[in-house]
């Protein structure tokens, strides 16, 4: 008749996951823990505002833009000043809203059809 195996020898054979057994491995892992939540605090914060002045950057560059097409007669702009205008801006269209009326000023010209 087979005899179940004893329980202590069981035990023994399964590995053990303990955490670290010295101060020194403690404060190494409290610090590195530390360490990470403090980049965590700044790191959220300085890419929040490094997209916000980017941001800010397009915005004036559109308004540059429009203050160029607004300055001419009936705000008429021929389509390689318009290009230039718009790739020094870095956008792909300029609209301005007066009184609740969107005009759209500059716009980038319609990518050619590719043949098929």
């Amino acid at each position: 008749m087979m005899r179940a195996p004893d329980r202590g020898m069981m035990r023994s054979r399964l590995p053990r996951l303990r955490g670290p057994d010295g101060l020194s491995a403690r404060l190494l892992l409290l610090t590195g823990v530390f360490t990470l939540a403090v980049v965590g605090l700044i790191l959220a914060p300085s890419a929040a505002s490094f997209h916000e002045r980017w941001l800010l950057d397009r915005i004036r560059a559109a308004e540059l833009a429009s203050v160029g097409v607004e300055a001419l007669p009936y705000s008429l702009v021929e389509d390689d000043t318009a290009r230039q205008l718009l790739q020094i801006s870095g956008v792909q269209a300029v609209a301005v809203q007066e009184e609740g009326v969107r005009r759209l000023l500059l716009q980038a010209p319609p990518c050619p059809a590719r043949p098929n």
